[in-house]
């Protein structure tokens, strides 16, 4: 197996990021397996640190990864300004909520008490026929 095609750790990956941004990490939980799974995870985390820098000057992106059952969620917020309005979805953003339909998952973004990015989905799991 050729060296390029092992994927590198996400973590590994927006830990890189997020110091060449300037931010912090502090990540709470432990990302699945699941290759469809991470990659969201990765573009997840890479628009949630993106709008933490330029729209709320922020220096903390908090992470919380939680899976309960068969059902797991990622949730995005960071100690930045508060949106001063609805949040609009842009390129990456919209980018996102495609993404996360393809793989069966929905997104929620909450802004009233800061902001909050939020992906839900369940584990691909066999079914009984």
């Amino acid at each position: 197996e050729a060296g390029s095609q092992k994927a590198e750790d996400p973590i590994e990956i927006l830990s890189k990021a997020a110091h060449a941004a300037g931010i912090r990490l502090q990540i709470r939980g432990e990302l699945l397996r699941d290759t469809a799974y991470r990659r969201l995870f990765l573009l997840a985390a890479s628009e949630a640190m993106t709008n933490a820098v330029f729209h709320a000057n922020a220096k903390n992106l908090f992470i919380d990864l939680t899976e309960e059952g068969s059902c797991w969620e990622m949730r995005f917020t960071n100690d930045g300004a508060v949106p001063e309005g609805p949040v609009t979805e842009g390129g990456g953003l919209s980018a996102l909520r495609y993404k996360a339909r393809s793989v069966r998952a929905c997104m929620v973004i909450e802004s009233a008490d800061g902001f909050a990015l939020i992906l839900r989905g369940r584990n691909a799991v066999e079914t009984d026929v």
